[in-house]
């Protein structure tokens, strides 16, 4: 009789343990940093090739060195390896989606390759597809994660756009031109606002003349690209900039523009702890 049930004992947790391995996650879960400045998922559209998505088989490394074995990960970061998006709540007009692989002893890299846009205002919207780039190096360390830029996230040429402006459609080549030019133009304008060559609307659209720059009203972030700290990001567009045409009819768009530099810095300058969103 015993002879029997040890069998029988041994398939059923067999069993039980791939089943647990080739269960789902939630469709939602994801990681971010500990300071909430990027969230990555596994992407909605994602074409999984391998199934067993709960076993990840690679290098891992600790202090004997480096060694070869079969690891469960089931709420790891491993688990994400494949297709991902990269959101921040900092950045709401973009969706960055790229691949994250196993890189080396206990590295994961994720590799950004397009970004999608929306935004939208009281008398439209704006949307679009371009080429990105950026690549973020994960390390693990026991059982945390960290993670930093290896190179920044940009945004490239615009592939693809579509305006609506009222009851006005733009679509195909001619709303693709639209998108591009609005991207362009927030840039310049930011730009101008991080070297002060502009100076802040007044409520009546006029520019102010009591000579102060505009950069002193955003936290002085200093050069394009180098911000002095991670308190310059802007989470709400400013009051002074709504009677400027392109910030109005894209918020969103200008606030993710404004904000991807300091964010590229933030983790360039330190790598950031990785933790499981709730």
């Amino acid at each position: 009789m015993k002879r029997r049930i040890i069998p029988i004992l041994y398939i059923s947790l067999t069993i039980t343990l791939l089943a647990s391995c080739l269960t789902t996650g939630k469709q939602d879960a994801g990681f971010q940093d500990q300071e909430k400045f990027i969230h990555i998922r596994a992407s909605s559209t994602r074409r999984t090739t391998f199934p067993f998505s709960g076993i990840f088989f690679g290098l891992t490394s600790d202090f004997r060195g480096p060694a070869l074995g079969l690891r469960f990960s089931r709420g790891s970061l491993e688990a994400l390896v494949g297709e991902v998006e990269l959101t921040s709540t900092f950045l709401p007009a973009f969706q960055f989606q790229g691949t994250l692989s196993a890189y080396g002893p206990a590295e994961l890299v994720l590799e950004v390759y397009r970004v999608r846009i929306f935004d939208n205002w009281n008398n439209g919207w704006l949307e679009g597809e371009a080429e990105a780039y950026g690549t973020f190096l994960f390390r693990r360390y026991y059982l945390t994660w960290r993670g930093e830029v290896r190179d920044p996230l940009g945004i490239g040429e615009i592939k693809s756009g579509e305006v609506r402006y009222f009851d006005r459609y733009y679509r195909n080549d001619e709303g693709t031109v639209r998108v591009q030019m609005r991207v362009e133009k927030l840039k310049e304008f930011i730009e101008n606002l991080r070297v002060g060559r502009n100076l802040p609307v007044s409520g009546d659209g006029s520019k102010a003349r009591n000579g102060a720059s505009s950069t002193s009203m955003i936290g002085q972030p200093g050069a394009l690209g180098t911000p002095s700290t991670p308190e310059s990001l802007l989470r709400t567009l400013p009051s002074q900039f709504l009677k400027e045409k392109e910030v109005e009819e894209s918020p969103g768009l200008f606030v993710s523009l404004y904000n991807l530099p300091l964010i590229n810095q933030r983790f360039l300058e330190k790598e950031s702890l990785i933790i499981e969103s709730e």
